[in-house]
């Protein structure tokens, strides 16, 4: 299953993301394989153990509009 990876990069404070394929979950970790270059500069194609809250499926949110009621 294709998802994205996503980590807070340290040195900038960003957020970055990189696709992955899913290979197992459980309750505590799940385990990724990366299709781009991820945290600390891995190669595509490492096998990571990450938390199931960094890894995002294909599901779409809604975007916030309950901002449009305090605006003219």
């Amino acid at each position: 299953m294709n998802a994205l990876y996503r980590w807070l990069d340290y040195w900038c404070g960003q957020y970055r993301e990189v696709r992955c394929e899913i290979l197992s979950s459980n309750g505590n970790s799940t385990t990724i394989v990366l299709k781009g270059y991820g945290p600390n500069n891995r190669p595509p194609g490492s096998v990571m153990r990450v938390k199931p809250s960094s890894v995002i499926t294909g599901q779409k949110k809604e975007p916030d509009t309950s901002w449009h009621k305090w605006t003219d």
